[in-house]
């Protein structure tokens, strides 16, 4: 009877280590090539899209460098090594207003989400001297 209680209570601690993973914070790496331009943007290993059990990233779809946030919740951009950048939104933008959205001197951004924030967000990052490039952030209302 011990074991059985014992698998309930492990089983049930990691549906609640799996789900308390959908919203946190992300932080994702831009990584650099050797000229400096952005060759992938990686998620972190805590990855908001992905789903128990599955192999995929949910929301996502086969969209690359894709990012899955929650409202309330920060975003942060990191360039491996550290680079000036600058993201700009399409259409609108999932963040508070007022943030800067343009990397501090260590290569970071951080911006908080809104609490009605929901969907998908296509922006830009922006290098000196480099092509601009076109990841995705999806929001959901969770």
């Amino acid at each position: 009877m011990k074991f059985f209680y014992t698998i309930v209570l492990i089983g049930s601690l990691m549906l609640s280590m799996a789900s308390h993973a959908k919203n946190n914070d992300q932080t994702l790496t831009i990584r650099l090539d050797a000229a400096g331009c952005i060759t992938a943007i990686e998620p972190p290993a805590d990855d908001n899209c992905q789903e128990p059990g599955n192999s995929g990233r949910a929301g996502c779809g086969s969209t690359k460098d894709c990012a899955c946030g929650a409202r309330n919740k920060h975003i942060v951009w990191q360039t491996q090594p550290a680079k000036a950048f600058a993201i700009s939104f399409y259409d609108t933008s999932p963040f508070q207003p007022g943030c800067r959205l343009a990397a501090n001197d260590n290569g970071m951004l951080r911006c908080l989400i809104t609490a009605d924030a929901e969907g998908e967000y296509d922006y830009g990052v922006t290098m000196a001297g480099c092509p601009e490039y076109d990841p995705r952030i999806v929001v959901r209302a969770q």
